[in-house]
């Protein structure tokens, strides 16, 4: 297959043995679309189980996806492992998606929408069925990973060194460069919020206490 790719798909993953499979089946073989997965030292078998799923996608599937591993020499934290992943990106766009989530089938019809803007919004639905749809009102709100952003654009942007929030400083300095932007109506992201035990829902309960 030869590929020449619209879309890179950046998964930063830190011990999601399971859900990270998901993630990845989640995600269509197509030669428009590449996935860089930066494993941030997992200490479970996060990576044998990665490493498996690329030889079975890249030598025993009639289609295979192409399907790159980074891995951190040490835990770093999620906004480095997605700066490594933009480093090395081949693709004209880049979207992010977290390794306890996954996509749904409208990726197909999203890459469509991919026709030039700086960035192009789709939404989300979360596990308790919460639908998020980005409006131009909201996108300083609505900063994580509802969007696909032209490598072009982002330049030398990069997240800090971060696990919680690290979103939000990508995002205002995305969107103080004036970015040209396109809203669709598609919801192609499942949310896996909330989630007893995520690094999400731990980070804002943290805060919660930390305030009474």
């Amino acid at each position: 297959m030869k590929y020449n790719f619209k879309l890179s798909i950046i998964i930063p993953v830190f011990n999601q043995e399971e859900l990270i499979i998901k993630a990845l089946d989640s995600i269509p073989s197509r030669n428009d679309i590449e996935i860089i997965i930066v494993d941030d030292k997992s200490t479970d078998r996060t990576r044998e189980n990665i490493m498996r799923y690329m030889l079975q996608h890249n030598m025993y599937e009639d289609e295979p996806k192409a399907i790159m591993l980074l891995e951190n020499e040490e835990n770093k934290g999620v906004g480095v492992s997605r700066n490594n992943g933009i480093e090395v990106a081949k693709g004209k766009y880049i979207m992010f998606l977290d390794s306890d989530d996954y996509l749904y089938p409208e990726l197909d019809r999203f890459i469509n929408e991919l026709t030039g803007e700086d960035i192009v919004y789709y939404g989300l639905v979360q596990n308790n069925n919460v639908r998020i749809m980005p409006k131009p009102k909201t996108i300083k709100r609505v900063c994580g990973t509802v969007k696909a952003i032209k490598k072009e654009f982002i330049g030398d942007t990069r997240f800090p060194a971060a696990n919680y929030a690290e979103d939000w400083v990508f995002n205002k300095e995305l969107l103080d460069k004036q970015p040209t932007i396109k809203f669709t109506d598609i919801y192609l992201l499942h949310y896996n919020h909330p989630r007893k035990n995520s690094l999400t829902d731990i980070e804002m309960e943290k805060r919660k206490q930390n305030n009474e």
